[in-house]
């Protein structure tokens, strides 16, 4: 949260110093700032939550994707588990061990703890039929494998229209910042006349207000798009 909190400040500043350079430094301009700082902060906080929630995601499908092909070859769920796991470690990806138990069929259910999404819960079902049971790897394993690919192809999609988005906001913004600036300095005398005036500054406030705020109304948008596609 302390970086968050840290990369907020420096978003801030500079939408302040272009507020500062355009109208005299008031009550209202500080609070300004403090609104700007609050508003990219939160922004920070959600889009590392949603980045973390991603990466996990992709874990769980290249994990899932792994296992079910290697236990197609190997028919064991031990065989299988110790195979990946000596990959992992050659990967140096630790996050494995935490959830290592005595038992592999206890270290797939100790997973749920890190992959939470309901597709794992069915995995991990499924794993269990297959252990009582046998079966066909491929066959018992199929909707589980075309879901977890559909999941990541939206996840991968979702990524790519962020981008874009990100590109379009920035240019945006970019290009109204420009205007203002160039407003400045051509229409010198009629900013010096209205400067102090509380309606322009409020005008100032609110166009520059809206740069952390349209982020923030497309942030909740992209959760929403994400939550209907998960």
């Amino acid at each position: 949260m302390v970086k968050q909190i840290i990369f907020g400040f420096f978003l801030s500043l500079p939408i302040f110093a272009i507020a500062a350079w355009l109208i005299p430094l008031t009550p209202m301009l500080l609070l300004f700032f403090a609104l700007i700082w609050m508003l990219w902060t939160y922004v920070l906080l959600g889009w590392k939550r949603e980045w973390k929630y991603n990466q996990l995601n992709e874990e769980m499908y290249y994990w899932l994707q792994n296992f079910i092909t290697t236990l197609s070859i190997k028919k064991t769920i031990t065989e299988t588990f110790v195979d990946l796991s000596q990959r992992y470690q050659l990967q140096s990806a630790s996050w494995l061990k935490a959830y290592t138990s005595n038992e592999v069929m206890q270290t797939m259910i100790n997973l749920k703890q890190r992959f939470r999404h309901p597709i794992y819960e069915i995995f991990t079902s499924t794993l269990s039929f297959y252990e009582q049971q046998g079966g066909d790897v491929m066959t018992l394993f199929e909707s589980i494998m075309f879901q977890s690919r559909l999941m990541e192809t939206r996840r991968i999609e979702v990524f790519r229209y962020s981008k874009r988005y990100l590109f379009q906001w920035l240019f945006l913004w970019l290009l109204n910042l420009i205007i203002l600036v160039v407003s400045k300095f051509s229409l010198a005398d009629l900013f010096s006349i209205m400067k102090d005036t509380f309606i322009f500054q409020t005008l100032i406030v609110l166009i520059l207000a809206l740069i952390p705020i349209s982020k923030l109304i497309w942030f909740h948008s992209w959760i929403r798009l994400k939550q209907k596609l998960r």
